[in-house]
């Protein structure tokens, strides 16, 4: 039964997950994942993490583990990341793990919140990157930036062992190969925004949402039906 409701959780999520979170399973206890961020001091920022769902998940107090991917030396720097292991401190959030109240998509909701952060969001035993951001804010900031940049180079660095593989949208493709070929003067600036304006409707490139990612204390997320999974 507890795989029934794995099943159920992860269809349920890729109709309901944050905004810019994507997922797809490795296995039915291994999901892999990347984060796009477009607010806040995180802008830009492309992450890729796993999920790993214990044995006994489904059961009170069997937290799901969520780790950002880490690459030689680069990490996720953020106070609410292990900087050696990546894991993002769940229990910071949910001291108690509930399964009838917190899911999957409670974990990666707050995967999502702790790029948006607040003093009060700040764990008791800081990191290096708590401290900073208490008591070093210059610091902090040049360090996520920094972080932010690293995360796309990263990004790119699509190994093919990855379940996860990025390909470049029709679009700069179409834009790539006509900047190579133009030879007139205009803005560069100019001749794009006029370039997306004449292509963006093309059947090939209609797929450029620009969902909200904003994160919202109002609008928590949706949760799974686990109701027939319980009646098994």
């Amino acid at each position: 039964m507890k795989d029934y409701k794995v099943t159920v959780e992860f269809k349920h999520l890729q109709q309901n997950a944050p905004g810019g979170v994507y997922v797809v399973p490795a296995t039915l206890r291994l999901w892999h994942g990347v984060i796009f961020l477009r607010r806040g001091m995180y802008a830009s920022g492309i992450y890729r993490f796993r999920v790993e769902l214990p044995e006994e998940y489904n059961e009170v107090d069997a937290w799901p583990r969520v780790f950002l991917e880490k690459n030689g030396d680069f990490h996720c720097y953020s106070p609410l990341v292990d900087a050696d292991t990546g894991e993002v401190d769940l229990k910071k959030a949910y001291p108690r793990w509930d399964p009838t109240k917190h899911f999957v998509v409670t974990a990666l909701t707050f995967l999502k919140k702790i790029f948006y952060l607040k003093e009060s969001d700040l764990p008791k035993d800081a990191n290096q990157a708590a401290r900073d951001f208490k008591e070093d804010p210059p610091t902090f900031l040049r360090s996520v930036r920094e972080c932010v940049e690293r995360s796309q180079r990263h990004a790119r660095d699509d190994d093919e062992t990855r379940a996860l593989r990025f390909q470049e949208h029709p679009l700069l493709k179409k834009l790539s190969r006509t900047l190579r070929d133009r030879g007139d003067t205009a803005s560069p600036a100019d001749f794009v925004i006029d370039f997306i304006a004449r292509h963006n409707n093309d059947e090939e490139c209609s797929d450029l949402s620009d969902d909200d990612d904003e994160l919202s204390e109002e609008s928590p997320p949706t949760t799974p039906n686990l109701r027939s999974a319980r009646a098994v």
